[in-house]
């Protein structure tokens, strides 16, 4: 069932309450972004302006703190006299699986119905995924940050059970059926493609007609449409799969690793 928020107290309240008017007064919808790192946050984000009337904030932010009373103040400004409403889309921060954040997230979830989207990839990926930004372990996500963020995640929905403008979609889905991903988004949060946009997964395509591509390819690297070949290329190195091997044998996390593969078809058919 459809949960109400949390009371708001203080002068914080005041700041949200004047927030969430102006957003509403300037027509101005909002859809949020979770799900570990490495999972296809940013692919993700970035694909959402192939819907029309849609906005970012091209940063990792916390959807209780962001966009500012300032920032609203602007956008409604800018929108009153738009026919049709705009979308804002935000990205989860870093820290935000962090058990204290998530019913404040909650709350402003409900108060101010802003929709939900949760991506999952194949943890395989996500955990023997590299950067060469960090230079101080093999790979970028650890065992422990996979694990909470998840967890947060299956959390989160718990809390907003019954709540309709909520979403979880799998990273190898969009990127193996786009058109399909494309529909069931728009369909969830009443968005429609812009004009000569095809689907979400010419990403490279669609930043380019909106000349966007040098703008956030400083978050993303190089910015290409959807690309299947990304899917399971881990299988193809020895050291990945012993280390993977060692986590679902050896490692704390090895049990949810297994039923969260199970939920979502992760699962390698046998002699697979």
């Amino acid at each position: 069932m459809d949960q109400a928020p949390s009371p708001l107290t203080g002068i914080h309240s005041v700041k949200l309450n004047l927030r969430a008017w102006l957003l509403k007064a300037g027509g101005i919808k909002r859809i949020h972004i979770v799900g570990c790192a490495r999972s296809g946050t940013t692919m993700l984000h970035y694909s959402m302006l192939a819907y029309a009337n849609t906005i970012l904030i091209d940063e990792e932010v916390s959807a209780v703190s962001a966009p500012s009373f300032k920032e609203s103040g602007s956008l409604c400004l800018k929108n009153l006299l738009r026919r049709s409403p705009v979308h804002l889309v935000t990205k989860r921060d870093y820290g935000w699986f962090h058990t204290g954040r998530l019913q404040p997230l909650v709350d402003c979830i409900l108060r101010e119905r802003i929709g939900i989207i949760n991506i999952v990839r194949d943890p395989r990926a996500v955990l023997t995924s590299q950067s060469a930004s960090v230079e101080t372990r093999p790979y970028y996500v650890e065992p422990g940050r996979w694990m909470a963020s998840i967890t947060a995640a299956d959390e989160l929905f718990a809390r907003l059970e019954g709540y309709p403008q909520k979403l979880t979609v799998r990273y190898e889905d969009l990127v193996e059926d786009p058109e399909t991903a494309t529909g069931t988004i728009a369909t969830r949060f009443s968005l429609n493609l812009r004009p000569h946009v095809e689907s979400i997964g010419k990403l490279r395509d669609n930043l380019e007609r909106l000349a966007a591509v040098d703008r956030f390819s400083q978050h993303l690297g190089a910015i290409r449409n959807f690309d299947p070949s990304t899917i399971g290329r881990w299988r193809k190195d020895p050291r990945k799969l012993e280390y993977l091997e060692t986590l679902r044998a050896e490692s704390e996390i090895g049990p949810e690793l297994q039923r969260f593969m199970g939920r979502y078809d992760y699962a390698d058919p046998p002699g697979g």
